[in-house]
């Protein structure tokens, strides 16, 4: 019996590889669900059509991001924190850090973006692999997942591993930049931009059931046409050789003898499983406590590495002011790719998004107790406003150091101020080629993420060709595990700038298919 513990996009991919090659499966999670007011709120959404919407009901969930002064905001569910574990509760300290647990059922999946692109070539120079190990298990994902896009300007860079699903139609401002892009295309990459379509891991409303353009993405889909691990978990436990257990929290793992033992606490009860592998995924947070509390010789510190993350608004050269009734999507609309050397020597990952309820929440947030003020803003800004949201390479910023003391994780993040200057150096990049873009970024607005923002992060036990202490072969294990696969981000060699969750599943899956081979070897 092979046990995996979490249900998150890693956890649901590891499982699927492994049972393809024949081995029975149980899925240990604790599996937090909405609340029933929360699960109520989206059934009455979803059994309508948007155009029937209660402005109430609609307004109590369409500004869904969280608000904490000078940062980037978390993303919500349905205005449910429910997906995000108390880090505090379970003897996580944090200083200058915001990196997140969860123990939903499909993990932080539930509030992902669907932002999906591979790995670059070039990023898989500091792997103990290159990126033809990873072809195959790439395209597994994509066809599990279902990737809308297009061939653009962008398989430069990043290919396609499959074929593309249909997309929708650019929004109006999207279609602005984008043609300003195309004008501009040759200057462009001469200043190191790259850009094209986004690719979402969701079901266009050219598909059915697809995409009903109700603009509620960021706040939760309705539909749930936006992949989620929980679409794959459904399917898994149709599967004979697949069990799920719930309520089911994993507090160590020890390996004896072939048998691998995982102490629970199930149902409010200790119990012991006993199988022949584990593969944690578990999170970055979840799985580093969990290994660090299951290693015979505890080691007393650890490194977390995160992408830096930004937010910058722009303001459109072209007044759009009918933005607010048009039917479209809200996740990213454009990828914007910046390459100059000047600035990094690596990739740096923009995605453009273009008017939705959330600025617009944010507009009245700001502007809504002057009502003269407000109209002026609604006609004049409110069809010119974007959202630059950008992650930069991890190699740019120091790690997450994490100490151990008395059985409680301690996290403290650097502020570094070479992170800083070098987001403003891109800032001021996008503000140089304004004309080309055709929007002007508001510089004065740049929002800095706290190390761990964006849920990024990773490479605590990074892959490596000879593993040391902190580090694990090429199927996720650390030096003194033979059976105890770790399958999530944080076996990741690098973190690289762009999105990495079809990186982080592709993984997996690999880890999950190999090791069913591997296994064989150790009978």
């Amino acid at each position: 019996m092979d046990y995996v513990i979490g249900s998150g996009l890693s956890g649901v991919m590891c499982a699927r590889a492994l049972l393809e090659k024949g081995s029975q499966v149980t899925m240990l999670d604790v599996g937090v669900l909405p609340s029933k007011e929360t699960s109520d709120v989206k059934q009455h959404l979803s059994e309508r059509d948007p155009h029937a919407w209660d402005k109430q009901t609609l307004s109590s969930v369409s500004g869904t991001l969280s608000q904490t002064k000078g940062r980037v905001p978390s993303r919500l569910y349905f205005n449910s924190y429910y997906m995000y574990a108390d880090t505090v509760l379970e003897g996580i300290d944090q200083q200058k850090t915001n990196c997140r647990m969860s123990y939903a059922q499909g993990g932080l999946g539930v509030v992902w973006g669907g932002a999906t692109l591979p790995a670059q070539k070039e990023d898989f120079n500091e792997w103990p692999f290159s990126i033809d190990r990873m072809r195959f298990h790439y395209e597994a994902v994509a066809k599990e997942i279902g990737i809308a896009g297009v061939r653009d300007n962008l398989e430069t860079m990043f290919p396609f591993f499959g074929n593309p699903l249909p997309v929708d139609d650019l929004s109006q401002q999207a279609e602005h930049i984008c043609k300003n892009l195309t004008a501009h295309r040759q200057s462009l990459s001469k200043s190191g931009i790259t850009y094209g379509r986004s690719r979402l891991a969701y079901r266009s409303s050219s598909l059915i059931p697809g995409c009903k353009k109700c603009a509620l993405c960021l706040s939760g889909c309705p539909f749930d046409v936006i992949y989620s691990a929980t679409d794959t978990l459904r399917e898994l436990k149709k599967r004979k050789e697949f069990t799920y257990i719930e309520d089911c929290m994993v507090k160590r793992i020890e390996e004896k003898e072939n048998i691998v033992y995982l102490h629970t606490v199930h149902s409010g009860k200790e119990k012991v499983f006993e199988g022949d592998r584990v593969f944690v995924a578990c999170g970055p947070l979840g799985t580093l406590k969990l290994m660090s509390d299951s290693r015979v010789q505890s080691r007393d510190t650890y490194a977390l590495h995160y992408q830096p993350y930004f937010m910058l608004p722009l303001l459109s050269l072209k007044n759009l002011n009918t933005v607010s009734r048009e039917k479209v999507h809200t996740m990213a609309q454009l990828f914007i790719e910046l390459h100059d050397q000047a600035i990094s020597d690596r990739t740096i990952h923009m995605q453009l998004y273009t008017y939705s309820p959330q600025i617009q929440s944010e507009i009245d947030r700001m502007f809504g107790r002057i009502p003269f003020l407000k109209k002026a803003v609604d006609y004049f800004i409110t069809g010119r406003l974007l959202l630059v949201q950008g992650y930069v390479h991890a190699s740019a910023a120091p790690a997450i150091s994490v100490e151990k003391e008395g059985g409680k994780l301690r996290l403290h993040g650097v502020d570094e101020r070479s992170v800083k200057v070098l987001i403003r150096r891109v800032a001021r990049k996008l503000f140089g080629l304004s004309l080309q873009i055709g929007a002007i970024p508001l510089l004065p607005m740049l929002k800095y993420g706290l190390p761990g923002d964006g849920n990024h992060a990773g490479a605590s036990f990074p892959m490596a060709e000879t593993p040391t202490e902190n580090q694990t072969d090429v199927y996720g294990r650390l030096p003194e595990f033979s059976r105890v696969h770790m399958v999530d981000s944080s076996v990741l060699s690098t973190i690289p700038a762009p999105t990495i969750s079809y990186t982080v599943m592709a993984n997996a899956h690999r880890i999950g298919w190999e090791s069913v081979e591997l296994n064989n070897e150790l009978i």
